[in-house]
């Protein structure tokens, strides 16, 4: 009797060895968290229960995609408008100054004097266009660097979210409930939220740097405005018959 109990406690033993590690289901209002214990270690995947079907995945993507495009092009046609605006202003910096001076003072004035002001006038525009778009590139390459972070986790929701098509593709629809789809959705959502969390981060940084792309075309704009009455200042030391220092 003692022999068949000690077989027994050794068979149950063997099955409880041999059957697959435990999974654990917390559910939660607004989203279910997987546990798979090892022994080893703890393995712990976010998932969003409301998206139960690629299709749902897949609104998602595109949503969240376009959201990332025209945060894109909002910010940089706003700084592409700033810069065009400061060019025309730029360009309009030599007749508002000639409009600007006292009756005939350049008429008056020597051929070089007047050559004199000329150049100044170009270099002072040159100067200010040039620092103006290194700058708008400058910021452009920030705007692009976190598009290109926001598109890195779009491509692997993209990558995720093919997959549950091409299984979707091979048996139908009732494929939404074997675990690989489920994996791949639970990835390709993992992937989406990481975008949407980027997003409110790129949104403050986005507005941060156009208020400092504005800042300094305000300061480039002052500055060539000062060189502009220097430059004033020259031809009526000129005409009076003094030499620059």
């Amino acid at each position: 009797m003692d022999a068949r109990v000690a077989i027994v406690a050794l068979c149950v033993t063997v099955v409880r060895a041999l059957q697959p590690a435990a999974r654990i289901y917390i559910e939660s209002p607004q989203r279910t968290i997987y546990r798979q214990n090892t022994g080893l270690s703890t393995y712990m995947y976010n998932v969003d229960i409301e998206k139960r079907h690629t299709t749902e995945v897949i609104e998602d993507f595109k949503k969240t995609k376009t959201d990332t495009f025209l945060l894109y092009t909002d910010y940089t046609t706003r700084v592409s408008d700033d810069l065009k605006a400061f060019q025309i202003n730029i360009s309009s910096l030599t007749q508002d100054t000639i409009a600007s001076m006292q009756t005939r003072i350049l008429d008056r004035a020597s051929r070089h004097c007047r050559d004199e002001f000329e150049n100044s006038m170009n270099k002072i525009g040159y100067d200010a266009n040039r620092t103006a778009s290194f700058n708008a590139l400058h910021h452009h390459k920030y705007f692009l660097g976190y598009k290109i972070v926001l598109n890195i986790h779009l491509n692997k929701a993209d990558c995720h979210i093919r997959k549950c098509e091409k299984i979707i593709n091979s048996c139908g629809v009732n494929c939404e409930t074997i675990p690989q789809l489920i994996r791949y959705r639970r990835l390709a959502l993992w992937q989406l939220n990481r975008v949407k969390d980027d997003l409110q981060h790129s949104r403050r940084s986005y507005s941060d740097l156009l208020v400092h792309s504005r800042r300094n075309l305000d300061k480039l704009r002052k500055k060539a405005q000062l060189r502009a009455n220097d430059a004033v200042a020259a031809v009526h030391r000129m005409s009076k018959g003094r030499k620059l220092p």
